[in-house]
């Protein structure tokens, strides 16, 4: 991928947001440094990572004709789309970072698309509450966040129109859902919070097969091996059980981009 291909990325597409809802405007650098100062995160972070930020549109009550939602924590009357292309220099850590820092500086949930030269594009929503310790109530606390590749979620799956349009808090957190199982979600009555833990299930399973798969082919004694194996045994039936808890078994998984 080079710099042409992320600048002709376009998130309202993959939304499928009309005109209407598309308004982009450039997030000054300035800006998000002094986001990053105000979270006492290091300003060297958004130096070194961001190439280029956008905000490709605001959802609102108006232009989705969606409700607002309304509780004892929170009011959402809008939800921004905002596209961050990273430097050539970003690291992964950076991005760990920065989705974290993007997620908090809003009061408000945020679509974060994020556009990498060394690993395309991917997708960032995380479930949030205002922080009650920010008097002005201009940021939020992450409750739990995801970052997914946008080429391993299913084509359309990400459409609004596809989505729960009850109010706008129903509708990004079936967009939570539907991006953590990766656009083929089990079941309909999978809720957002149970997407991602299960998602954060699998990565946990998956990592934890990996040593023992290395430390089995490193393993010298025939017994060790034997046990080695049978552990891994139990954890492919676990990722198994999680996957089937996760992803619809009847949608084909096929690449996005």
């Amino acid at each position: 991928m080079n710099a042409s291909d992320v600048t002709a990325f376009a998130p309202q597409i993959v939304l499928g947001l009309s005109s209407a809802v598309h308004q982009p405007g450039r997030i000054p650098k300035k800006t998000l440094v002094e986001q990053a100062a105000s979270q006492m995160v290091d300003a060297s972070l958004i130096t070194r990572a961001v190439a280029r930020a956008t905000v490709e549109a605001v959802l609102r009550v108006d232009n989705l004709k969606i409700p607002a939602y309304v509780d004892e924590q929170r009011r959402i009357d809008d939800i921004a789309v905002i596209h961050v292309e990273l430097s050539e220099s970003a690291l992964s850590a950076d991005l760990t970072r920065l989705v974290e820092l993007l997620h908090r500086s809003m009061p408000r949930p945020l679509i974060l698309f994020i556009s990498s030269p060394r690993d395309g594009e991917s997708i960032s929503l995380a479930l949030t509450h205002p922080n009650l310790g920010d008097f002005d109530r201009a940021t939020s606390v992450v409750d739990q966040s995801v970052v997914v590749r946008l080429k391993s979620i299913a084509p359309g799956a990400l459409r609004i129109d596809n989505l729960n349009r009850t109010d706008l808090w129903a509708l990004y957190r079936d967009l939570v859902r539907v991006v953590a199982a990766e656009g083929r979600p089990a079941s309909a009555a999978l809720s957002a919070n149970e997407a991602l833990h299960l998602r954060g299930r699998l990565t946990a399973l998956n990592a934890e097969l990996a040593v023992v798969v290395r430390d089995a082919k490193k393993e010298r004694s025939h017994a060790g091996r034997i046990r080695l194996n049978n552990e891994a045994k139990v954890l492919r039936q676990n990722i198994e059980d999680a996957e089937g808890a996760l992803y619809s078994p009847t949608s084909a998984q096929t690449p996005m981009l």
